[in-house]
């Protein structure tokens, strides 16, 4: 039987607030945590890891890149009478999820138009390194084991809709007619929209643990008491 779970500690609220308020606060906490420059597996993906943009955790990390592809997909919602406008926007989606597959907008590297909304880390990045990780821990076994197995659905979840979506986007850069882009465009919105808040798959009106509908949020509420639990160890 599949556990359902409501997203509480989440910074972002989806058709709302856009990534300021929070995200220091949540920051500056996890900061806190770190005691040296040896970084556990639980460390990276809740606190810091040394590759991503500011040492930032690997889910702080994803969570900005799926809310930027949301972002950037519902701009191009609303940019679907304007060409230019679309076309920037899904690029836009295609750098937040993965940065390698953007187009190669030279004004952009050149500063001629303003940067990319995505961080450069890339979503898939983000998730692949913490599915390998949370894969860890579920193997050491101990206490972090079951919350580790449940947050790894989530992330394994969140990576396929992404791949989705960048197939999905990619698929519109390319030039479809107009009818069947109009119908791509909403669902490339759902996609971005389920990494990060999970989709109801069944219709059964929850997010459940299982596959197919729990994502970044509901796996970042699994992972708040060992958040805290590192909290308590190292303050």
């Amino acid at each position: 039987m599949r556990r359902v779970i409501t997203a509480g500690l989440s910074f972002f609220l989806l058709g709302g607030c856009g990534l300021g308020e929070g995200v220091g606060s949540w920051r500056d906490a996890a900061f806190g945590l770190v005691t040296d420059d040896e970084f556990t597996t639980l460390e990276t993906i809740l606190v810091s890891a040394e590759d991503t943009p500011g040492s930032q955790s690997l889910l702080y990390t994803a969570m900005v890149e799926a809310e930027a592809a949301y972002q950037s997909a519902s701009r191009a919602v609303a940019s679907s009478a304007e060409p230019a406008a679309l076309g920037t926007a899904v690029g836009e989606v295609i750098y937040a999820i993965e940065p390698d597959a953007a187009p190669a907008w030279d004004a952009k590297t050149a500063g001629l138009v303003p940067g990319w909304t995505g961080r450069g880390y890339g979503l898939l990045n983000a998730t692949g390194q913490m599915a390998d990780g949370l894969r860890r821990v579920q193997a050491e076994g101990g206490g972090e084991a079951e919350a580790a197995a449940e947050a790894l659905v989530c992330i394994e979840n969140t990576a396929g809709f992404a791949r989705d979506a960048l197939a999905l986007a990619q698929s519109i850069l390319a030039g479809v007619d107009g009818e069947e882009q109009a119908a791509l465009l909403p669902q490339l919105e759902l996609l971005t929209r389920a990494q990060l808040a999970g989709l109801d798959a069944d219709g059964d009106g929850e997010i459940e643990l299982g596959d197919g509908e729990c994502a970044l949020q509901q796996a970042e509420k699994v992972l708040e008491p060992l958040s805290l639990d590192l909290e308590r160890r190292t303050s």
